[in-house]
């Protein structure tokens, strides 16, 4: 900025000394010749040429140079977009509010019903407590449930090698390597689980002489037992006098475990 200035200045010093240069050397106005002929020929001292003042101010510091327009307008479109922002969010927070406090249409008025249900005793009186919130009245009852069908049971079935005989056989079986038992009135080589085995053991004993022998079934009897006796169970009826949709549905929450809400007759 200084070198700009100070090439300004010395063009205009320039231009001045040549405006000045030209004036003085225009020749003078023929009439002013024939008017004042004797002043043309009295000779004048040379005319004094006075120098322009030409005066120089410094330029200004830096601080006092005014700022840039570009940056003055981004700071000003800076301004304007923060405004714009804080009108439309104090804009929307008014529709906000204005539809919070809309009136909202009138709800349907609630209906009023009676209400059962039927519990067993100890877990109503488990559950009493957080029943006591709605009226009621609770009245108890023995249920007779059904008699549980007659059990059919049976015995294990077992085999037995048996043969008849007195003291005799039962020496000769001896000698042969079979031990006895007397068992329902005969000579019982062995009993089995499996057939298979008692069958075995009939074979060794035919080979050895004794044809009489044979395979007795022991148990594999049916038998049917008596039906118990009926059972019965204590239950209380819990009658709800005035209950809406709302109350039904906590008292459901409640009890769902032990039973269900039945909604009676209703009024308005």
């Amino acid at each position: 900025m200084k070198w700009l200035f100070a090439i300004l200045v010395a063009l205009n010093i320039i231009v001045f000394g040549n405006v000045v240069a030209s004036k003085l050397m225009r020749p003078p106005h023929a009439t002013a010749q024939v008017e004042a002929p004797a002043t043309a020929l009295t000779p004048t001292p040379a005319a004094s040429v006075t120098e322009p003042v030409v005066t120089i101010n410094p330029p200004e510091p830096a601080s006092a140079v005014a700022p840039p327009p570009e940056t003055k307008t981004r700071a000003e479109l800076r301004a304007e977009a923060a405004a714009k922002a804080r009108a439309e969010a104090a804009a929307k927070a008014r529709a906000e509010t204005q539809t919070q406090t809309t009136p909202s249409s009138p709800a349907a008025p609630a209906i009023n019903c009676s209400a059962t249900a039927v519990l067993p005793e100890d877990d109503y009186h488990r559950i009493k407590g957080l029943l006591s919130r709605w009226p009621h009245a609770a009245s108890r009852f023995v249920e007779q449930g059904g008699s549980p069908p007659a059990k059919a049971t049976s015995s294990r079935v077992r085999y037995m090698v048996a043969i008849d005989g007195g003291a005799d056989m039962r020496a000769r079986l001896k000698e042969q390597g079979f031990d006895t038992a007397i068992s329902n009135g005969r000579l019982s080589l062995g009993v089995f689980n499996r057939r298979n085995d008692a069958e075995a053991l009939l074979a060794r004993a035919k080979i050895n002489g004794f044809s009489q022998a044979e395979i007795t079934q022991l148990g594999g009897t049916t038998a049917t037992e008596a039906p118990a006796a009926a059972l019965s169970v204590a239950k209380m009826r819990i009658t709800f006098i005035q209950v809406d949709d709302q109350a039904a549905q906590d008292i459901n929450q409640i009890i769902q475990r032990y039973g269900r809400l039945q909604r009676g007759t209703c009024k308005k």
